[in-house]
C-alpha cells in the first residue's frame, strides 16, 4: 500500500502531484483519495507544490468548494482542520487565496467539527504556521500538530 503513497507524492516538473493536477475534476480527486489507506490521506492532502500550496489552496484559489469538500470528505475528523490550517510559502491558508472566501468556509463548515467549525471565521488569524516541511503547527510548541510527514 506504500507504493500508492509514492506513487501520489510524485512530482512533476512544476513540484505538483497528481492531486494538484486532478484538481478540475471531483470523480478523479476521489477515485485517487480512495484508492490510499485512511491512514496516509491526510500526508497526500498535505503534500505542498514549489510554493508550498496543498491542494485545498489549490482548490481554494480555483474557487472549487466542492472539491474541498470532497477532499475533506475523505480525512479523519480528527485532521481535517489541520488541513485546513495548512499555510503555503506566503504563510497564506487557504481561506486566504480564493476570491469566494465566504462560500469556501460555508462548504465545509459543515465537515468539521462544532468547535473548530465555530473558529473558521477567525481562521485568517490563526497563529497556525507551516513547518519547513510544509505541515501545519501551532505557534505554541506543546500544542503542536503535525502531519503524517513530521509524525
Amino acid at each position: 500500500e506504500s507504493w500508492r503513497l509514492q506513487a501520489v507524492q510524485t512530482r512533476d516538473g512544476d513540484g505538483e502531484t497528481v492531486l494538484h493536477r486532478a484538481i478540475n475534476s471531483v470523480k478523479y480527486m476521489r477515485a485517487i483519495l480512495y484508492l490510499l489507506p485512511e491512514t496516509q490521506r491526510t500526508q497526500a492532502v498535505c503534500m505542498g507544490d514549489v510554493d508550498g500550496g496543498t491542494i485545498l489552496h489549490r482548490a481554494a484559489m480555483l474557487n472549487r468548494a466542492e472539491t474541498i469538500k470532497a477532499i475533506l470528505s475523505f480525512l479523519p475528523d480528527s485532521q481535517r482542520m489541520q488541513a485546513v490550517n495548512m499555510r503555503d510559502k506566503h504563510e497564506r491558508i487557504m481561506f486566504q487565496i480564493g476570491t469566494s472566501e465566504a462560500a469556501i468556509r460555508d462548504a465545509i463548515r459543515e465537515l468539521l467539527p462544532t468547535e473548530e467549525s465555530n473558529n473558521i471565521a477567525n481562521n485568517s488569524s490563526s497563529d497556525s504556521r507551516s513547518n519547513s516541511n510544509g505541515c501545519a503547527t501551532s505557534a505554541n510548541e506543546s500544542s503542536r500538530r503535525r502531519c503524517g510527514r513530521c509524525g
